[in-house]
């Protein structure tokens, strides 16, 4: 090889030592122990390049804040669409395969934080508060009843439609009803006896007798009203006065399907507030 000739491939270049006049061939292997083709250039800037025995080198271009992902043969290095900005630490951790989907608009929120909710509709939360919440609550299958426990008071107007019943007691500043109807119950006189059941009780007699004594009315709570009828006038009732927790001016007879007495308990005797005999 001289100065005017150039490198073809397998060139040797022949190195004499001065000292003793010696010479060596040495080949591009002595100095890279490999093989580099192509016409580009590496530069390295002070760097060192290290190149595995096996497996390739990816390169790629960038995109300043982007995550690098593979494309195309899995063998390129790209500009990811997940970027990342701030200098806090992002880990992302899972125990198994999951997909994450992330709306087009809007903001993920953790799970330690607040979030406001509008027009969202929930499927089986359990959610630790409502203050200020405004929504539409309907019991389904399995649960979603809101308890009066959960309540903490009544002072805002409930509004509802259909039939509503509330077990327990309840206590109101007052009451404005278009109409007021008692619930109403059947009873059986047993030992003189009946329990209180409703405002309303339609009285029969013990073992379906012509005639029967009632004394007493179990279960009452200071300020109930009651209202007794008769099922007909072939099983006539006797009201007791003193007998048993009745305080009556005289004992009043119910023998007519129409007659009613009406009457407030004190806390300790039914207190007759109407009688009428309307035979």
């Amino acid at each position: 090889m001289t100065l005017t000739t150039s490198a073809a491939a397998a060139d040797l270049i022949e190195i004499e030592v001065a000292a003793s006049g010696l010479s060596r061939k040495i080949t591009k292997a002595n100095f890279i122990g490999a093989t580099l083709t192509g016409g580009g250039s590496i530069v390295t800037g002070g760097y060192t390049l290290t190149v595995p025995k096996t497996g390739t080198v990816p390169v790629g271009t960038g995109t300043d804040g982007r995550v690098a992902q593979w494309s195309g043969d899995a063998n390129t290095l790209a500009a990811s669409t997940l970027a990342k900005t701030g200098a806090g630490v992002l880990t992302l951790s899972a125990a198994g395969a999951y997909t994450l989907t992330v709306p087009a608009t809007g903001t993920a929120v953790l799970l330690d934080a607040s979030q406001t909710l509008t027009n969202k509709t929930l499927t089986t939360p359990t959610i630790g508060s409502f203050t200020n919440a405004q929504h539409n609550h309907t019991n389904a299958a399995g649960g979603g009843q809101l308890t009066t426990a959960a309540l903490s008071n009544l002072s805002t107007l409930l509004q509802t439609t259909g039939d509503q019943s509330a077990s327990g007691v309840k206590t109101l500043a007052s009451l404005v009803a278009t109409k007021l109807r008692l619930g109403s119950a059947a009873e059986t006189i047993s030992g003189g006896s009946v329990p209180f059941s409703a405002s309303l009780i339609t009285l029969d007699t013990e073992g379906g007798a012509g005639t029967d004594d009632l004394t007493t009315v179990t279960g009452g709570s200071f300020g109930d009203i009651l209202c007794l009828r008769i099922t007909s006038a072939s099983r006539t009732v006797t009201i007791k006065d003193g007998t048993g927790n009745f305080q009556l001016p005289s004992d009043r007879l119910l023998d007519f399907a129409h007659d009613t007495w009406l009457g407030v308990f004190n806390g300790v005797w039914w207190c007759e507030l109407n009688y009428a005999n309307n035979a």
